[in-house]
């Protein structure tokens, strides 16, 4: 089975959703004490995918690939909700 970036958003979504309450995924957070004790919000969990390609990069180096791939983690990850990012 192939899945389109956002069918594969959709069934992550439909997978998760069941392990929150109800209340916890419209308030968008669940409340739960960190490794140290202390209350703290911790967001739903999300999906960010980060794909490089080469159609426009062609690196000269492992290290100027990994270097590009966390780059583009990065944007990914600073995008709330499921995030998909195609370069």
């Amino acid at each position: 089975m192939i899945l389109n970036s956002h069918q594969i958003c959709k069934k992550f979504r439909n997978s998760i959703e069941p392990l929150y309450n109800k209340q916890d995924l419209e308030r968008g957070y669940i409340i739960s004490k960190n490794r140290n004790g202390f209350t703290q919000n911790f967001p739903i969990v999300s999906l960010s995918i980060a794909v490089v390609t080469n159609r426009d990069f062609n690196p000269s180096s492992i290290e100027e690939l990994s270097s590009r791939i966390a780059e583009i983690k990065k944007k990914t990850k600073q995008i709330e909700g499921d995030a998909v990012i195609i370069v």
